[in-house]
């Protein structure tokens, strides 16, 4: 009974780690494979800290998202650079970005190394903590 009981426990433990630890390595890999596609993204500028947001006309996740970035732009203070990328028009660059679904932003330090990557709708906090 004690063994059955540690052995539930253990499985449970290793279901919550893996919960937690597949979405953290997903978003590790997707940041590591978009650091060679940086220098190819049409309206980048390297030298300040920028927002690469992957949309399309018909999502309407999007038209929420994009009053979200224009309140960022405001509250940050300093240099911020916005790339807004419409995944319709350029397939092969959403694809290059590995985006599979929009909106999808992404963070890029000052030195153009994606930081962070968010999928879906993203609040104007957590995109200010990001950057």
């Amino acid at each position: 009974m004690t063994t059955d009981l540690i052995s539930r426990g253990l499985i449970t433990l290793g279901l919550f780690g893996a919960g937690w630890l597949v979405p953290h390595l997903l978003k590790h890999f997707s940041l590591q494979r978009t650091l060679s596609k940086v220098r190819g993204l049409p309206g980048y500028s390297p030298g300040r800290p920028t927002v690469v947001y992957f949309t399309t006309p018909d999502c309407v996740a999007c038209q929420v998202q994009k009053p979200v970035i224009a309140r960022l732009q405001e509250k940050v203070q300093g240099p911020l650079q916005i790339v807004e990328i419409d995944a319709a028009s350029h397939p092969d660059l959403a694809r290059d970005w590995k985006v599979l679904s929009v909106p999808m932003t992404f963070i890029l330090d000052s030195r153009g190394i994606p930081r962070y990557v968010n999928y879906g709708l993203t609040y104007t906090n957590q995109l200010y903590a990001q950057i």
